[in-house]
C-alpha cells in the first residue's frame, strides 16, 4: 500500500474568468487531499505564443496516497472539467494543472516526468512554490529549488491581492 506522499502541482490559467476557475481547480483539488495548502497566486505573462492574455498561477501542496499516474489522471479529469482542451501547445487555456514534485519520485517516460522538467526555469512556477516550502530540493539534483529564483527573470510579474476572493 502506498502511504501518503506529499505532492506539489502547479495551477495556471489565461483564458476565461480566470480568478474564478482558479478558485474551481483549487475546491476540487481540495476534494482529492482535504487540507492543502495554497501559495499566493502571481499574474505573469505568456511563455512562448505572446499575442494572448495574461496567467494567473498558483501552487498548491496536497498529500496523494495512490500513484503518481493516478495523480496525473485526476489531474486531467479536472482540467477538462473546467474546459480544457490540449490542441496547440503554449496556446490559451482556461486551466492547465502540472504535476511538479511528488515527494522524492523521480519518472520520465512517454506520459509523465516528475519532477517537472522546467520548475527551475519558470519565475512563475518558483515563486508560489517556494512561498510554500522555501527548502524544497529538487530529487535529481538535490539542490534547493531557492538557488534558481535569482537566475530566472521575474519582469511583468506581479503577486495578486485575493483577500477578496470567495470560497
Amino acid at each position: 500500500m502506498i502511504s501518503n506522499r506529499r505532492a506539489f502541482i502547479g495551477l495556471g490559467g489565461n483564458e476565461g474568468d480566470r480568478p474564478t476557475i482558479l478558485r474551481h481547480a483549487m475546491r476540487s483539488l481540495d476534494r482529492l487531499s482535504p487540507g492543502l495548502r495554497c501559495s499566493p497566486v502571481f499574474e505573469s505573462h505568456p511563455l512562448g505564443r505572446q499575442r494572448q492574455p495574461n496567467f494567473l498561477n498558483a501552487v498548491v501542496e496536497m498529500w496523494w496516497k495512490g500513484s503518481a499516474y493516478s495523480l496525473l489522471t485526476a489531474l486531467q479529469a479536472i482540467e477538462r472539467r473546467l474546459g480544457r482542451r490540449r490542441m496547440v501547445r503554449w496556446s490559451s487555456r482556461p486551466v492547465d494543472l502540472d504535476l511538479l514534485l511528488l515527494d522524492g519520485h523521480i519518472c520520465c517516460d512517454g506520459s509523465l516526468t516528475i519532477p517537472h522538467p522546467s520548475i527551475a526555469r519558470r519565475p512563475f512556477v518558483l515563486r508560489p512554490l517556494l512561498s510554500l516550502d522555501s527548502r524544497v530540493r529538487s530529487p535529481v539534483t538535490g539542490r534547493r529549488y531557492a538557488r534558481y529564483l535569482c537566475l530566472v527573470p521575474s519582469r511583468g510579474m506581479r503577486r495578486l491581492d485575493t483577500s477578496g476572493w470567495t470560497s
